[in-house]
């Protein structure tokens, strides 16, 4: 009788140890992802499918995407940054935290350090654009004709676009009248597309949301500030003589934990992230929407959103942005 109470007392103990030391195994439940993009977009689709093609690798891991705007991204952002350190809770960071964490406007409450990056899961060319109408045969043509007076429309001050073309202005001695669109990228093509008398058919933007135009023949695209190019078009960097401009301006998204997710957790994630963002399926989608679909993940990816932080500090500096 002792024994066998001895042996029940020792069992006891070990399911207490255990309840009181071990974790459940993870992922023991659905992991929340925080889109900082408004739904139907090219960011939220491209997120969906990778988080689908992540459920493929392992059938215990489970996402559930929500897609949270506001504030400049500031409200997903600072909800995801807030979050408990477990894993459950992912965020969709774009490269305009690299920006707006640098420029006292935006007063921002979070920066590249509250989080730790799994991955970057795409890269966006800037690109100058015009009307296919327009009476600007190249960049050279454009660059020419650029003066003061020429209207550039944008998705609003200090966004992408208006710092890619301020730099490059800049490195051309050129001047011009920029005209920002608070609604964002898209309002500026619809502006663009309609002739606005507001604009002298140009515009900068991230490649992904002209894809339509482009294919209808209502635009053309002139240039790419960025590594990446697409429709064809010349890389500014590649150009000739007065032309050429040392400049690297392409936008990114990356998925993020809070910054001290333990490391088996963020391991984890990192691994069936790399998993997924290298299936055929992951880059046919981005290729859709003129996105390049990137494998950098762990370390790597923590590197390379701080060096693009300070390259977007470098061009605020040089256009005297605080």
């Amino acid at each position: 009788m002792r024994k066998i109470v001895s042996m029940l007392l020792i069992v006891c103990m070990l399911l207490t140890m255990t309840a009181c030391s071990g974790e459940e195994e993870y992922p023991a439940d659905s992991v929340s992802v925080i889109i900082t993009k408004a739904a139907g977009g090219a960011t939220d689709t491209v997120v969906r499918c990778l988080t689908n093609l992540a459920e493929s690798k392992d059938d215990k891991l489970s996402f559930v995407c929500e897609n949270v705007v506001g504030a400049n991204g500031f409200t997903g952002m600072s909800q995801g940054a807030n979050a408990k350190s477990d894993g459950y809770t992912l965020t969709i960071i774009p490269a305009e935290l690299s920006v707006m964490s640098q420029i006292d406007f935006y007063k921002a409450p979070v920066t590249l350090d509250d989080y730790r990056f799994v991955s970057v899961m795409m890269t966006i060319p800037m690109v100058l654009v015009v009307r296919a109408d327009s009476d600007y045969k190249d960049i050279q043509d454009f660059v020419d004709k650029l003066d003061a007076g020429t209207k550039v429309g944008n998705s609003g001050t200090y966004g992408m676009g208006d710092l890619a073309f301020s730099a490059a202005a800049q490195g051309w001695g050129k001047e011009c009248t920029t005209v920002p669109y608070a609604d964002g990228d898209s309002a500026a093509i619809t502006a663009l597309v309609a002739d606005n008398p507001e604009l002298d058919a140009v515009c900068v933007c991230p490649s992904s949301v002209l894809d339509a135009q482009v294919q209808a023949g209502e635009l053309k695209v002139l240039a790419s500030f960025g590594t990446d190019t697409c429709y064809d078009a010349p890389l500014v960097s590649e150009l000739d003589g007065e032309y050429g401009l040392d400049i690297n301006f392409t936008t990114w998204a990356g998925i993020a934990v809070p910054d001290d997710t333990p490391d088996e957790v963020y391991d984890y994630l990192v691994d069936v992230f790399s998993k997924a963002s290298s299936e055929q399926e992951y880059s046919d989608t981005l290729e859709g929407y003129f996105i390049n679909a990137s494998q950098i993940t762990g370390e790597d990816a923590e590197v390379y959103v701080h060096e693009q932080y300070d390259s977007f500090g470098a061009i605020l500096n040089d256009l005297n942005i605080e």
